[in-house]
């Protein structure tokens, strides 16, 4: 019988080779799976049913996109079709994965259950409000001096907004509705005196409103400190940071503000606040003196003649 001897050089150069092979195939797939960050998801709310809404969204999709492009990594943007909701429904739907960010009225009830995101989107101009009379009463603001004088006029305002704590809290009389609608509806029958909306918001309700009995006050401005946030999940830090690090970045460059001021420069002007007299009353939510004293943070027009700080 012939004793066959293999050749044990020609037999280790095939392992090895074959070893070599399947490592060169694995790398070729590494960079994508484990040498870079894995895509970020971003979904958001997108109305389906309000062209107000609609139209006021852009700025906060943008700059969703604006955070996430300074940040420098990875993302893909996904837009979910959502009915007009309350934004009590919109945490929901956050906290169930819906969606993973929306832009909010700040309360406290949210900052407790989602993850705020501290950096006010729209400058605090959500705390500058103007006033949406009815036409008959178009000079119902003219002898008001005083706070005092507005807690004898009632506001109109939504059951859950964070600005009717805000009016409690500061003793105004308020009626609440469950809408916008049904509170334009109160005004048009004068159950209400007044109904207070932001200088971001009042100049394209007004103009859309299929009421001729209403009417834009120009003689006072309301002002507190509130904000609209980013919210996002308790359980997803990582987006939270993500978007608060190109927020912050987006700040230092100079292209937030340019954002801001592209999409609220015209109602700013329309506002003529230097020919208003100023009331300004407290929030108790927003408080932190060094956050509040971040000037570039926060609205604030070059010049008021006339302020009423009560």
């Amino acid at each position: 019988m012939m004793l066959v001897i293999p050749n044990w050089k020609y037999t280790m150069f095939h392992y090895f080779y074959g070893l070599a092979k399947k490592v060169i195939a694995l790398l070729m797939f590494m960079p994508m799976y484990v040498f870079s960050d894995p895509v970020m998801e971003v979904r958001f709310p997108v109305n389906i049913d309000n062209v107000t809404y609609q139209q006021r969204d852009v700025y906060f999709n943008q700059l969703i996109k604006l955070a996430l492009e300074h940040s420098a990594k990875e993302y893909q943007l996904i837009s979910m079709p959502v009915p007009t909701i309350p934004e009590e429904r919109s945490m929901k739907l956050i906290q169930e994965g819906h969606y993973n960010i929306h832009w909010m009225s700040t309360t406290a009830n949210r900052e407790k259950l989602l993850l705020p995101i501290y950096i006010p989107l729209d400058k605090g101009l959500i705390g500058w409000r103007l006033m949406l009379v009815h036409k008959d009463n178009k000079n119902i603001f003219s002898q008001v001096t005083s706070i005092q004088d507005f807690g004898k006029l009632t506001a109109g305002l939504g059951h859950h907004w964070a600005d009717t704590s805000i009016f409690n809290e500061n003793e105004l009389s308020v009626f609440t509705a469950t809408s916008t609608q049904s509170l334009k509806k109160m005004l048009n029958l004068k159950r209400i005196d007044y109904f207070p909306r932001s200088i971001m918001e009042i100049w394209q309700e007004h103009s859309t409103s299929d009421s001729p009995l209403l009417a834009i006050d120009s003689h006072i401005t309301l002002t507190y400190p509130a904000a609209i946030y980013f919210f996002v999940s308790r359980d997803n830090p990582a987006l939270h940071d993500r978007i608060k690090v190109g927020l912050e970045l987006a700040i230092a460059d100079g292209s937030f503000e340019k954002l801001f001021q592209q999409n609220f420069a015209e109602v700013i002007q329309l506002a003529n606040l230097n020919k208003r007299r100023r009331f300004h009353i407290t929030n108790s939510l927003i408080t932190d003196l060094e956050y509040l004293n971040r000037s570039e943070l926060w609205f604030s027009p070059s010049t008021i003649d006339v302020q009423h700080n009560q």
